[in-house]
This record gives C-alpha cells, sequence and structure tokens, in this order.
C-alpha cells in the first residue's frame, strides 16, 4: 500500500554513554579530554540536531536538567526524563513540539510486579519508559517504548524476563491495532532469544550463570507461551538498512555489524521494532 510523505516519520534511538561511567580508569585507552562530559555532551546534541529526527529516544542519560533538556529544547524538542531507581542516569524521549503532543506517558519498573521478585539477580533497577504521541498533522497516534535491557550477557534469562513483561504489558493494555515503536539498548545481538522473542523466531539454548536461571526461562517461556497470543507484527528496522533485501536475497535482513564498538566488545545490541501498522 502507499504511504503519504506526511504520515512518514523518523525515530533515533541512541545510548550516549552516561558522564558517570566515563572515569579515565574505565577507558584507559582513549584519551581523557574525549572522556569529559564538557567535550562529548556538545558533539551528541550537534549530532541529534544534523540527523534532526522527529522522535529521539536516549539511553545513560545524565545532567538532563542542567543540560540535554535546555538543548533539545533549542532543537525544538519536548523532552521526558525518567531515572533509573539505583543509578545516576536514565531514559530520555524527545520529540518535535511543531508535529506532536505527548497525550501519555508512565514507567515499566522491572524489578517489581512479578512472582522473581525474590531473586536478587532481578532486582537490577532498569525501566522502560512508555510515551503516547498524537501527531497534530493527521491525528495518528503512536506508542513509544524506549528501553534499556540489563548488560551482562551471562544474564540472558533476567533480559528474557524483562522484554517478557514489556510484551505481556503490550497484550493488556493497547489494542491490536495500535502503532508502536519498541527501541532502545537491548544489550542483546539478533540471535540472542531476547530478540528471537521479539520477531517470533524459534528460541535457541540460554546464556545463563545461575544454576535457577535455565528453571526460570523455562517457567517464562511456559507462561508466554500460554498468556500470550504469537506477536507475529513486530519487524526489525533494520529490515530496512542497505545490505538488507538484496535481489540474490529476498527477505534476509543484513545487519550492521555493531551499533556498540569498545576495545573488548564489538556488536549489535541496540534495536528498533515496529508493528505493522507503523
Amino acid at each position: 500500500y502507499s504511504v503519504r510523505e506526511s504520515d512518514i516519520i523518523s525515530i533515533l534511538s541512541f545510548n550516549i554513554l552516561a558522564d558517570c561511567y566515563c572515569p579515565p580508569e574505565f577507558f584507559p585507552y582513549a584519551d581523557k579530554q574525549i572522556l569529559l562530559h564538557s567535550y562529548r555532551a556538545p558533539l551528541i546534541v550537534k549530532q541529534i540536531g544534523e540527523l534532526d529526527a522527529d522522535i529521539v529516544c536516549l539511553q545513560e542519560v545524565d545532567h538532563y536538567e542542567d543540560y540535554f533538556q535546555g538543548r533539545l529544547k533549542a532543537l525544538g524538542y519536548r523532552s521526558i526524563y525518567e531515572p533509573k531507581s539505583s543509578r545516576r542516569e536514565g531514559l530520555l524521549v524527545a520529540w518535535k513540539e511543531s508535529r506532536f503532543k505527548m497525550t501519555e506517558s508512565f514507567v515499566r519498573c522491572f524489578d517489581r510486579g512479578h512472582e522473581y521478585d525474590q531473586y536478587f539477580e532481578f532486582q537490577k533497577g532498569y525501566k522502560a519508559l512508555f510515551v503516547r504521541l498524537r501527531d497534530k498533522t493527521n491525528g495518528l497516534d503512536y506508542v513509544i517504548i524506549n528501553l534499556h535491557l540489563f548488560w551482562d550477557p551471562l544474564f540472558e534469562h533476567v533480559k528474557f524476563h524483562q522484554i517478557f513483561l514489556i510484551l505481556d504489558l503490550l497484550k493488556r493494555k493497547y489494542r491490536s491495532d495500535e502503532r508502536i515503536i519498541l527501541c532502545g539498548d537491548f544489550n542483546s545481538t539478533p540471535d540472542s532469544n531476547t530478540v528471537r522473542i521479539i520477531e517470533n523466531k524459534p528460541l535457541s539454548t540460554f546464556q545463563t550463570s545461575y544454576a535457577t536461571g535455565q528453571q526460570i526461562i523455562k517457567e517464562i517461556y511456559k507462561k508466554y507461551m500460554s498468556s500470550l497470543p504469537v506477536l507475529d507484527y513486530f519487524l526489525n528496522a533494520y529490515a530496512e538498512y542497505p545490505e538488507s533485501n538484496k535481489k540474490e536475497q529476498p527477505g534476509v535482513v543484513k545487519y550492521p555489524d555493531f551499533s556498540n564498538y569498545t576495545k573488548d566488545f564489538k556488536g549489535l545490541i541496540d534495536h528498533i521494532f515496529y508493528n505493522k501498522l507503523t
């Protein structure tokens, strides 16, 4: 079907690396100057301005009140911020004020409200920020979910449970004809079960360092299969990546090599998903 140009929206998701995580000893291979907030923050804002997305989702944001809120406003964005419960950084969603109006927002904390509260490994202080935006040009609503999942690759059962809570909430709260965008730092590669469950792909062996992890995973997946329908409506934005859908391999998604690049890790862990109506 055809899409009017006026109905097209652009979205940026960006983990900007919080200033509180930038002491020189964390990055001994990097010049100390480039780790400073006074150096990095203006470059981040400059890049956001150059990309000029309609909606911006940032993770690991600190200095919100004293820096980013005002700079984003100068670029024409209104924004909402939610800090982690156990850290000095958090999630930010911003939107072009000339085009969108926020009609709803709330936070889902991954630590509370489930049967695994008693397990220490599930208490990480991570959250997801939900924002409903109404497009002033056509009246369409978009549900934007900005999230940051737990980082440790040996705790895949924790990340899997965190995304299960999101999918469960989507089923219970939103209609099937809602326009939904799910994005952020998933700390999960494309072949992980955390991403597979979103894309409705068969699961593989979980990576977990806890003896209870495999049993918990089985319980979560059983609950998922019994309580949620097949979520086949989420598409991966990387399907639009220039290397995807080539003539010789139609329908095959070619992922970028990385979204995170450090001395010890290079990989794709940041994603944008959307449903078919978006």
